[in-house]
């Protein structure tokens, strides 16, 4: 049997999509992401506010 999710799913709002696009919203979903992960563990806090950084495989 195939499972339909075998790994963890992206959840996107539609709305946002329809308004910004998908590849849009899926970035946007993945800093947001990031970013609350920083301010739960009170990582990468500089000058007032959170940082994310990560590279981008080629």
């Amino acid at each position: 049997m195939i499972k339909l999710f075998d790994n963890h799913p992206i959840v996107l709002d539609k709305v946002l999509a329809s308004i910004i696009g998908l590849n849009e919203t899926i970035a946007f979903q993945q800093v947001y992401y990031w970013l609350e992960i920083n301010m739960k563990n009170k990582r990468n806090f500089h000058e007032g506010r959170y940082w994310i950084y990560n590279t981008i495989k080629k």
